[in-house]
């Protein structure tokens, strides 16, 4: 969806720049959006967000698109019953607040269950729980394909600094801005995760499984961490 006019004023110091645009498409926006947040050193993945919001989007479409046809249900009833009992309508529609819950979790949250060992799996001690949109505090995400997926975090030549989610076993990942490959390596000296150890020993203590380019390996683990 383009927005009609996007007006933007930023102000540092004695520097002050004014910006104008119309009919800006949402890959444009974000840019922009992206852009603020690097003029006043906001470290923020908007990626990762804009990821959230469009899923948490169509969630909440859904949802009013429901409440409008039980809405409309309601009427068509009401003009057929002459005479109805208020309460049992009422108990007849469910409680909104659930409904918008379910919806959401479906769309963002995604399922709970707990998955079972499988051999074949070297990521199967990892709970299917653990990927929802709290990927940002446990750093491991599913793919769209049901793979396990963690955080690495990667500082290109070009200045850029961002998040990729990557498979155990990936050597390079792509830069966002310019596309250049940088190679990963694990985050902390304990290599890459393995079944049944603590998973916190193999992040570093901004919670990265993973770096790659130029990001520089901190020697306090996210375990570590914590003991402080």
């Amino acid at each position: 969806m383009y927005s009609k006019e996007v007006y933007i004023r930023m102000r540092n110091g004695n520097k002050e720049t004014e910006l104008r645009l119309s009919n800006i498409c949402p890959e444009h926006q974000l840019a922009m959006i992206d852009g603020m947040f690097k003029f006043f050193e906001l470290d923020v993945d908007f990626k990762e967000m804009a990821d959230i919001y469009n899923r948490s989007a169509k969630a909440y479409q859904e949802f009013f698109a429901q409440l409008d046809s039980e809405e409309n249900g309601t009427k068509t009833d009401q003009i057929k019953m002459k005479h109805h009992d208020p309460k049992s309508e009422y108990n007849s529609i469910p409680p909104r607040k659930e409904n918008i819950k379910k919806i959401v979790d479906k769309h963002v949250t995604g399922p709970s269950k707990v998955s079972k060992p499988n051999s074949n799996d070297s990521n199967s001690f990892i709970r299917t729980s653990d990927y929802s949109n709290d990927y940002f505090i446990t750093g491991v995400k599913l793919s769209r394909n049901k793979e396990v997926l963690y955080r690495c975090r990667y500082k290109c030549d070009c200045g850029d600094e961002s998040n990729h989610y990557i498979k155990i076993g990936t050597m390079s990942v792509p830069c966002w801005k310019c596309s250049k490959r940088l190679e990963v390596s694990p985050a902390t000296q304990f290599g890459e995760p393995e079944e049944g150890k603590n998973r916190e020993m193999y992040r570093d203590s901004y919670g990265n499984f993973y770096i790659a380019g130029k990001f520089e390996r901190n020697v306090l683990t996210l375990s570590d961490r914590d003991k402080e």
